[in-house]
């Protein structure tokens, strides 16, 4: 099967993923033969994780073939995207890319591994989403977005991301900056080890993801102050723009798709 046809079957797969229940049936051809395999190169319990295994679950009725996500982290996803970028390109190993190792990394680093262009080939865009502001949910958080940034210039703070130089942590600190704030950055290993503590109230607060926050805004355990996008979200509709919330030129937002190597 030639490069082509591979990447043109992976690109019918990822892209009509989100509607596989409209009862596609795969073509019969020499590829896939064998389950492929999608990396995410962030921790388990992350908003992008989440996506990765739904287009997976989605994509492996139209392929015919188990699609397994692998989390490979590290280095804000540069070890993920790295393996994947070394990988043969016979459309067996897969990226769901994140703009932090496509975009971000290589911008601020001279050490990343990989060439996007040169290293990559596109397959699907997947989709884009705006961040939520999360504090605890408890008698003392800050009640509004407002009330957060009052309470940094007054006496500073903390907050939590999934790794130093990931789109959420530059979300904070486009935030701190747009604020007049400081806060000081703790990074985890991942979102969910994040959002834990400050469900806690050990950390003040996190800019994440609506897809790993939202079981803990609904469970209690968060309160969202504002969302980062410049629109309300479907799944958060009473949850203010940070526009709408006092902060009007503030806006960041993540990024998904899913890359194949080179040549693929």
């Amino acid at each position: 099967m030639t490069s082509s046809t591979r990447r043109s079957c992976l690109k019918l797969a990822a892209g009509t993923s989100l509607l596989a229940m409209a009862g596609l049936s795969p073509a019969q051809d020499a590829f896939p033969n064998r389950p492929v395999k999608l990396i995410f190169p962030l921790a388990a319990g992350s908003g992008g994780d989440v996506i990765a295994r739904v287009v997976a679950g989605a994509m492996t009725p139209i392929l015919g073939q188990g699609v397994v996500v692998d989390n490979k982290v590290g280095a804000g996803g540069v070890i993920g995207a790295d393996f994947v970028a070394k990988s043969p390109p016979d459309g067996y190993t897969l990226v769901l890319a994140t703009i932090g190792a496509v975009i971000l990394n290589p911008a601020l680093s001279t050490k990343v591994p990989y060439n996007v262009e040169r290293d990559f080939v596109p397959v699907a865009y997947l989709g884009h989403t705006g961040f939520v502001v999360v504090v605890a949910d408890q008698p003392g958080k800050p009640a509004t977005l407002a009330e957060l940034i009052a309470q940094l210039k007054q006496k500073e703070g903390n907050f939590g991301s999934p790794g130093s130089g990931t789109a959420i942590h530059l979300a904070a600190e486009l935030f701190l900056k747009r604020a007049g704030a400081k806060a000081v950055h703790i990074p985890y290993k991942g979102s969910s080890q994040s959002l834990t503590d400050v469900a806690a109230g050990e950390v003040l607060f996190a800019i994440e993801t609506p897809a790993a926050a939202l079981p803990l805004i609904k469970g209690g355990k968060l309160r969202a102050l504002a969302v980062t996008s410049p629109n309300r979200i479907a799944s958060l509709p009473g949850v203010p723009t940070s526009r709408e919330a006092g902060l009007a030129e503030y806006e960041a937002a993540a990024w998904w798709g899913i890359l194949a190597p080179s040549g693929t």
